[in-house]
């Protein structure tokens, strides 16, 4: 029976490169004029602005899940939810175990800053909205 060879390439996109991304995905969270939206009617401002679009992300070889969880850091007033899909089981365990350990120090953080019964501590513990999934990004329902 004949196997498939499957080359595997891996590397991670550096801090600048996630911006440089971001931007040029018009999703970067910028103070200067809002990204214009495709298909635009100029005449209307408000169809012109994706500043109020709920943006998914996906990144597919996610790998670590480094690009996954910055997309979601640097824009989190854009970025709806950040999903990264990685087919090296091992890659992704090292994201899931990274992406735990943000989590609870973020919600270690906010109960330093806000004290134990402040609601934000339960909402924020809870809503980092990043998931990274193992599987093959060709069967990933999105």
């Amino acid at each position: 029976s004949h196997q498939e060879s499957h080359q595997l390439t891996y590397g991670e996109v550096t801090t600048l490169g996630a911006r440089q991304l971001a931007f040029e995905m018009n999703i970067a969270a910028i103070e200067e004029p809002p990204p214009v939206a495709a298909n635009c009617d100029l005449r209307d401002d408000r169809s012109c602005s994706t500043a109020d679009e709920e943006i998914v992300f996906y990144d597919l070889g996610s790998g670590v899940g480094r690009l996954t969880f910055q997309i979601y850091m640097d824009q989190p007033d854009r970025i709806k939810r950040a999903i990264g899909v990685e087919l090296a089981r091992d890659r992704h365990e090292i994201g899931v175990n990274a992406l735990r350990g943000i989590v609870e120090d973020f919600t270690i953080e906010n109960e330093r800053i806000f004290g134990d019964g402040h609601e934000d501590v339960e909402t924020a513990s809870g809503s980092i909205p990043v998931e990274l999934i193992h599987g093959d990004a060709l069967e990933i329902d999105m």
